[in-house]
């Protein structure tokens, strides 16, 4: 397929799907528009959801195996936050639960530690499979990508 990029815009592209998915889980390209811009005394935090076998998730803090905020709501496959969170610095220690869930998806009840700075611009990706074994091809397991868009 061809991916259209315009010049003078920001975008990452991620190859999405699963290799013998069909439908919406068939491999595809997807572009998400960057915003670059920095928030002074603050990060700024963008979250995409690419796990292509995974309800629609919620992105929540955790805290001794507790779900404390939920941070992103009702993020469908292959979305984006429609605007960037913004978050004090320090550091979070993050997972995703199916929408409305207590249980975290990812990895564990622990969760996954992140630690932002003023200034950051970041987005953070969920990929992997939620069921890897169950895939023909198997896929890796549900992880947290955390990339640095400044």
């Amino acid at each position: 397929d061809d991916l259209t990029l315009t010049r003078g815009t920001s975008g990452s592209a991620f190859a999405i799907g699963l290799l013998n998915g069909t439908g919406g889980q068939a491999p595809q390209w997807k572009v998400f528009a960057d915003d670059r811009t920095a928030v002074v005394g603050q990060a700024k935090v963008r979250v995409i959801h690419l796990v292509p076998d995974a309800p629609p998730v919620d992105v929540v803090t955790v805290s001794g195996g507790l779900i404390g905020q939920r941070l992103v709501t009702n993020l469908a496959y292959a979305n984006a936050t429609s605007t960037p969170l913004t978050l004090a610095p320090g550091t979070y220690t993050l997972a995703i639960v199916p929408t409305g869930a207590n249980t975290p998806l990812l990895p564990t009840a622990t969760g996954v530690t992140v630690t932002l700075s003023a200034e950051d611009v970041k987005t953070i990706v969920a990929v992997g499979a939620l069921a890897p074994m169950a895939i023909n091809p198997p896929a890796q397991p549900i992880q947290l990508r955390v990339l640095d868009d400044k």
